[in-house]
């Protein structure tokens, strides 16, 4: 579920906090047409400041807006200092989308979402063999808390 109620309710406590921004796309007469969501997730630790796209809707294939809204995010860091932006996840399409502004890349130690059909759906497990049919992000799961 992706309305404004479900959208403001997980990223609530991040936004009162400052560390949240949340981009809209307007197309016209026709209106909304999607949105992104980037995180701020530090690693003090290691002096690491970081921004997460963490969401991304949009209707159609979305290329010209995930395009245009990098680019803000991208300045938007640099104003700010953040060393890094980073996206995991996201399906074929948004993946080339993103590869192609994307300088570096860093393998992770293992697929970073997992999901399970029900024995009682054969014809959805045989739909999501297609690595095309996927478009996951850490909003699907629990990575954005």
């Amino acid at each position: 579920m992706r309305d404004r109620a479900a959208v403001a309710w997980r990223f609530e406590r991040p936004l009162r906090a400052g560390n949240a921004w949340i981009f809209s796309y307007e197309n016209g007469p026709q209106g909304f047409a999607g949105y992104a969501v980037f995180l701020r997730q530090d690693s003090p630790d290691i002096g690491l400041r970081r921004v997460r796209l963490v969401d991304f809707q949009s209707e159609g294939d979305g290329a010209k807006f995930l395009h245009d809204v990098i680019e803000v995010a991208l300045s938007r860091c640099r104003a700010e200092r953040i060393h890094l932006l980073e996206s995991i996840g996201f399906g074929n399409v948004r993946r080339k989308q993103i590869d192609a502004l994307a300088p570096y890349q860093r393998q992770l130690p293992s697929w970073m979402f997992w999901y399970k059909v029900s024995e009682q759906n054969p014809e959805l497990e045989k739909a999501l063999l297609n690595p095309d049919v996927w478009d996951p992000c850490t909003y699907d799961g629990d990575g954005c808390f």
